[in-house]
């Protein structure tokens, strides 16, 4: 008995960091690849969470990297995803009030998404971030693709003048 509960104990450990890795959605890779050729897209892989990590041809030589997370959440039976794409980083504890007023001035003037504050292990990213419904169509999730990839672009190149992501 004492070999069973052993081996249940050394079984869970083994197996618990593959249960929080989500597999990859379905419904994202097939909509990637009924539209690949409308999205300004160098490349997209699956990451080790499972999300899909494209990187998106923004213009005059730039890239963007957008990320379509497979997890998904629901509230009141619509399920919903996030895509999103870093902008730049800040490696102080917060975002200093200038670049915090200038992101929040920037989502009012956006139509969808907004900007969020990531943590990361030395500070923060400031994040441009899309929640739709996660069986959006391919023609739609390529729209979106680019709305979040130019939006990160653009705030990147106005805060860095570089392109890192």
């Amino acid at each position: 008995m004492r070999s069973l509960l052993s081996f249940a104990v050394l079984s869970l450990a083994l197996l618990t960091p593959l249960a929080w890795a989500a597999a990859p959605d379905a419904r994202v890779k097939t909509a990637l690849d009924q539209v690949q050729e409308t999205i300004p897209l160098l490349k997209y892989e699956v990451d080790g969470d499972g999300d899909y990590k494209l990187v998106v041809v923004t213009g005059s030589s730039r890239t963007q990297i957008v990320f379509i997370n497979s997890a998904t959440e629901t509230w009141e039976g619509i399920e919903i995803r996030e895509i999103w794409s870093p902008a730049f980083p800040t490696k102080s504890k917060k975002f200093p009030g200038k670049t915090a007023n200038m992101l929040l001035q920037d989502s009012q003037n956006k139509k969808l998404g907004a900007w969020q504050a990531y943590p990361q292990s030395k500070g923060w990213f400031a994040v441009f971030n899309v929640k739709v419904g996660a069986d959006t169509d391919a023609a739609s999730l390529a729209s979106l693709v680019r709305y979040v990839a130019i939006a990160a672009d653009n705030m990147e190149a106005q805060v860095l003048g570089s392109d890192n992501f």
